[in-house]
């Protein structure tokens, strides 16, 4: 069993679903992140996924770890709003350097964290050997073991897993196809969604999809006024708990047509977010749907990127070659180009295209809900640390 160093108790025990930490890495207001605010909680996740036991200890004995997520406070510079010597104090420095692990996890996926927070560590006088950078950008230091880690793919098969009779039930479902495609956007708060919003909009298919905006009152100045009141709208209240924003209801809305529309998260210049780490949940809504997809971002690449850990995507049956047009507004009228021709089909055309991708929506599904998790190397890394025995 995993020993979890654990410093926020009460009387009963460590604090509830991963709340073992607080405000470490500048976290601006409780309101703001109250799902991200905790520092444990992807570490139960990653445990839980590979079969891992563990508990949450007081003391540190050999082979304990020592989890912190490094959340920063961007419009600060990257600043830590609690200085790591007040984390990191003389007394946990000493019981890393001589018995644990001390493990710091990225899951915003800006390439410039772990660079800015290295020189902190070594000032702090912990071994960088006794370090492991967990990160959903791909961060390469030659001083410390570092792992890619796909974030949202593995708090899905967390939710997935922790209540798996209830989800394969689910799955069950078999909604009508009633539309050619969904497009769920979440928050329109970058150009590029904007963008796509007014041209689905705009065009002949907006009747066509099942659409969501959430918290549309306060995009309201720069979408279009009767948005919110045009029809069809499948409305989801805006949350940041994984438990909510991923699941069955979701996933149904994808079967109730027959592709996805899915917007990548943005990318930002400043923060240095990368390709990898903005992967949406819909992704993952679509392979259990068993319905293909096109991807809208404001990056290219992402096709590609999905090939490299173990999906299919659906070219030629759908062309993907708008995820290689550098111009942005080419890409996206290449996109809307595809979107036509997929909505001139018939329902009984779509039927037996769905038919034809069976063997790669299939293998998606199962990727999906893959025992052989691609976060093993992980955990085969802090197993190995902590002397850690199946036996």
């Amino acid at each position: 069993m995993l020993n979890l160093h654990c410093t926020n108790w009460d009387n009963n025990g460590p604090l509830p679903n991963g709340w073992v930490e607080d405000s470490l890495f500048g976290i601006e207001s409780s309101e703001e992140h109250q799902a991200t605010i905790f520092t444990n909680a992807f570490l139960e996740y990653l445990l839980e996924s590979n079969n891992i036991a563990y508990r949450y200890v007081k003391d540190t004995p050999p082979g304990f770890i020592y989890f912190l997520n490094c959340w920063f406070n961007w419009e600060a510079g990257f600043r830590t709003n609690v200085p790591l010597s007040i984390i990191l104090t003389n007394d946990i420095v000493n019981a890393i350097n001589d018995r644990g692990t001390l493990i710091l996890y990225d899951g915003e996926g800006s390439a410039n964290i772990f660079g800015k927070i290295v020189t902190e560590i070594i000032a702090s006088g912990i071994d960088l050997n006794k370090v492991v950078m967990l990160g959903s950008s791909s961060y390469k230091d030659p001083r410390i073991e570092t792992h890619y880690v796909n974030h949202l793919e593995e708090c899905f098969y967390n939710r997935v897993i922790r209540n798996k009779a209830s989800f394969i039930k689910g799955l069950k479902n078999n909604p009508n196809k009633t539309k050619y495609f969904t497009f769920l956007t979440g928050r329109a708060n970058s150009i590029h969604k904007d963008y796509m919003i007014k041209k689905i909009y705009y065009s002949n298919h907006f009747d066509k999809c099942l659409f969501s905006l959430n918290r549309a009152d306060k995009y309201s100045s720069i979408l279009p006024k009767d948005l919110v009141q045009k029809t069809p709208i499948e409305a989801i209240p805006f949350t940041i708990a994984h438990d909510t924003q991923s699941g069955i209801p979701i996933i149904d809305l994808f079967k109730s047509s027959y592709f996805g529309l899915i917007h990548t998260a943005s990318t930002v210049k400043l923060r240095k977010f990368t390709l990898e780490s903005r992967i949406p949940f819909d992704v993952y809504h679509c392979a259990l749907a068993l319905r293909p997809y096109i991807i809208s971002s404001n990056f290219i690449g992402v096709t590609d990127f999905l090939h490299t850990i173990g999906y299919k995507t659906f070219h030629p049956y759908i062309d993907e070659s708008y995820d290689k047009e550098f111009d942005i507004r080419k890409r996206y009228a290449m996109i809307l180009k595809e979107i036509d021709r997929l909505c001139s089909m018939s329902f009984k055309e779509l039927d037996e295209l769905l038919l034809e991708l069976r063997p790669i929506l299939l293998h998606n599904a199962k990727r999906t809900m893959s025992t052989n998790r691609i976060s093993k190397p992980i955990i085969d890394s802090l197993l190995k640390r902590s002397n850690f025995s199946l036996a």
